[in-house]
């Protein structure tokens, strides 16, 4: 729920909560959990009309599942996170450098001089890239 607040916090209300036409919450239930976190007083609605119980069910499952499967251009998706400067995509689960592309990782073994060792860590330092020294 923390990650739907900040959401909400950096870019704004921007999926409205599904209701029934007795305002009983269909789908949505993080949104409003967020909202009310951060203490908002109005939130968008759309009110579905005229759904079985079941529906409502099956609607709010299959909402949800197919937000999950979705699915991503792994390689497109990795360079446009890379692209976001201003905002810590790390604080919406997105570890951009290691376990979000673990099965995309490219591991190298390289042998250089301390001289060169400086260099490159200070540069991976400098670009947040996570990385590993193992001495042999």
């Amino acid at each position: 729920m923390s990650q739907i607040a900040k959401s909400i916090q950096e870019f704004g209300f921007n999926d409205p909560i599904a209701v029934d036409e007795n305002m009983e919450v269909i789908e949505g239930c993080g949104r409003l959990r967020a909202a009310l976190k951060l203490g908002l007083e109005k939130v968008p609605v759309i009110v579905l009309i005229g759904m079985t119980s079941e529906e409502k069910t099956a609607y709010s499952i299959i909402h949800n599942k197919l937000t999950m499967d979705t699915g991503f251009d792994q390689e497109k998706l990795r360079e446009e996170i890379m692209s976001i400067k201003s905002i810590n995509m790390e604080d919406f689960n997105f570890d951009t450098y290691e376990s979000f592309f673990e099965e995309d990782a490219v591991k190298y073994v390289v042998t250089v001089n301390n001289e060169v060792f400086d260099m490159l860590s200070g540069f991976l330092k400098e670009n947040n890239i996570k990385f590993k020294v193992s001495k042999k």
